[in-house]
């Protein structure tokens, strides 16, 4: 227990802290892929894997693809994600959730209807309460497992910059209601934003995820003593995991120059 005179602190994650990672990206950037590598590879260092799937999100092709379907389970609400959740803590040692924006919804559908959003008239705005209970929902997630993974579509957002132009710029952020489209940062250690473009010359993929920081795109690295200055260039096929995993390593050491070795 770790002990400052005259407080008592019961609990600390002082060298052990969780590792938690959102991706986010447009449609066919490769999201879904990069789960299942991610998957494939902490299942080969014998980690106990968890895939959970939410409504709207469909992954299982790919995933079967993988060789993945007996690690995926499907919720189809709220109340069924929470069980899981709770169930599965301490009991697995990653979690992949696809997808966040699929948690928001479900929540959404518990506290004001299917299909509808939080009210907001002169007298009552629903937004706080729908707020705390998405965080909560993304909290569970977060307590799961010590590595928890996660995805979810990107959008873009002109509400976040204060400028005196008429036009503002646009963010490129996370596809959800409200201001979670860019708060969702507050309780991340990493997000990145996953890009895939074909190159016509050569007709392949060129993919990449960026961890640096930016004004025009969302991304975090909590976990780093150095900030990425590029983006992080992926493989063809599998091992873009273990890329993005060692640009992490070497990044959270400092550069020592001759008169410091």
């Amino acid at each position: 227990m770790l002990r400052i005179p005259g407080v008592t602190l019961t609990s600390a994650t002082v060298g052990n802290t969780p590792f938690n990672v959102c991706l986010y990206g447009h449609l066919t950037s490769g999201k879904t892929h990069m789960m299942a590598d991610a998957a494939k590879h902490y299942l080969a260092e014998d980690k106990n894997v968890l895939y959970v799937v939410t409504p709207g999100e469909d992954p299982h092709t790919t995933l079967v693809r993988f060789g993945l379907g007996d690690i995926i389970c499907t919720v189809a609400n709220i109340n069924e994600y929470e069980t899981l959740m709770k169930a599965a803590r301490g009991k697995i040692d990653v979690v992949i959730l696809d997808s966040i924006k699929g948690v928001q919804r479900m929540v959404l559908d518990k506290l004001v209807g299917p299909n509808k959003y939080p009210k907001v008239t002169k007298t009552e705005n629903d937004w706080p309460q729908c707020h705390d209970a998405f965080i909560a929902s993304m909290n569970l997630w977060k307590d799961v497992a010590p590595i928890s993974l996660s995805i979810v579509p990107a959008d873009r957002s002109t509400d976040r910059f204060d400028s005196p132009d008429a036009a503002k710029p646009n963010l490129i952020c996370c596809d959800l209601a409200g201001k979670m489209a860019a708060d969702i940062r507050s309780i991340m250690s990493y997000m990145g934003y996953i890009e895939s473009d074909l190159d016509e010359a050569t007709k392949q993929f060129n993919r990449t995820i960026s961890f640096v920081p930016s004004r025009r795109i969302l991304t975090l690295a909590r976990g780093l003593v150095r900030q990425m200055v590029e983006p992080i260039v992926l493989p063809d096929g599998m091992g873009g995991w273990a890329k993005v995993l060692e640009a992490f390593e070497e990044h959270k050491h400092e550069v020592l120059d001759d008169s410091q070795l």
